[in-house]
């Protein structure tokens, strides 16, 4: 499935199916946007721009057969467009949970509460080494539950013994990854499952860790971000001393889950607020190209009645341009 998004200096067609961007000029976009019910004819189109664009048309329509990101047919009708309104009846869809050396919760406990709220995702962040068989003992009481995937980040430990991580991940097949930080171009031996793990050199505290900017596609996280903040629908994140928040790095803290429930905490609509505040609502997002697969973690703040993100990607869409990290 192939989606047209325009941007303010260039568009793109996004396909859902390919995992891919096609980039595209702002004219082209225009002219499939005329077209987006299906109702003119290749001739049709190039009378309504009196004929100015047929060449271009022509070019480009070819262009896109040939990669294919489209397709001549003589049944439109046969192709009607689709609903992108999305639902779910999960409470919470994912969850970040921070352990560190301040952290006396019950993990366990934690995990029941998502699991009771339909959340389909846990990322645990061990800041703090961990015994393997602690980790295990905990998880595996959550083979049969409705949490589908973990993923968990643990400090590289040369002491680590590997036929622990390797029981890890053979016994509790809901791992979907582990990633192994702080590894500084060191490996873990022996290890079995090997794509499952992800050696990386940075730190606990490293941006990249703390994630801002990823791009997901695929046609349900392009309807979720029709009406919704891609990255924060539905999240609730636990930090290290237990501080319930949209996410691990916000400032903003919503309660204890030492002495909160998360359904209490995630009721309140102060709280999911950044839920529904989609790229669409929010100052240079909303003129990007790259808005409904955009995955970024910011916070979000309110200045003279506008949104704008905390922490700002490197792309300029005004240039239609990438900076490099600095």
């Amino acid at each position: 499935m192939c989606i047209p998004v325009k941007g303010v200096k260039k568009s793109i067609i996004c396909d859902l199916q390919k995992d891919i961007f096609f980039d595209i000029p702002n004219v082209l976009f225009d002219v499939l946007n005329v077209n987006k019910k299906n109702k003119y004819t290749v001739n049709m189109l190039k009378k309504y721009y009196n004929n100015e664009f047929s060449e271009g048309i022509d070019k480009y329509f070819n262009l896109l057969v040939e990669c294919k990101f489209g397709f001549y047919t003589d049944i439109p009708n046969y192709f009607n467009d689709i609903d992108y309104t999305f639902n779910s009846p999960n409470n919470v869809l994912d969850a970040v949970i921070e352990i560190s050396e301040e952290s006396d919760f019950n993990l366990e406990a934690i995990l029941w509460q998502l699991e009771e709220l339909g959340c389909i995702a846990v990322e645990i962040r061990y800041q703090k080494n961990t015994p393997i068989k602690e980790i295990h003992n905990c998880l595996s009481k959550f083979n049969e539950s409705r949490i589908k995937c973990f993923n968990l980040l643990i400090e590289f430990d040369p002491e680590i013994i590997t036929d622990e991580f390797n029981a890890l991940i053979n016994d509790i097949k809901r791992i979907n990854k582990i990633i192994i930080y702080s590894s500084n171009n060191r490996r873990l031996p022996d290890m079995e499952f090997s794509n499952r793990f992800l050696h990386i050199d940075e730190n606990f505290c490293d941006p990249a860790i703390n994630g801002e900017v990823t791009f997901i596609k695929n046609l349900l996280s392009y309807c979720e971000a029709q009406d919704s903040n891609l990255a924060l629908n539905r999240k609730v994140c636990i930090d290290g001393a237990g501080n319930i928040k949209n996410y691990i790095s916000h400032s903003q803290i919503f309660g204890n889950i030492k002495k909160d429930k998360i359904i209490e905490i995630i009721s309140n609509g102060e709280f999911q607020i950044y839920w529904k505040l989609s790229n669409d609502l929010i100052e240079k997002c909303m003129d990007c190209q790259y808005r409904y697969s955009c995955f970024s973690c910011s916070e979000i703040y309110f200045h003279e009645n506008k949104y704008f993100k905390k922490s700002q990607c490197n792309f300029d869409p005004y240039l239609n341009k990438w900076y490099k990290n600095t």
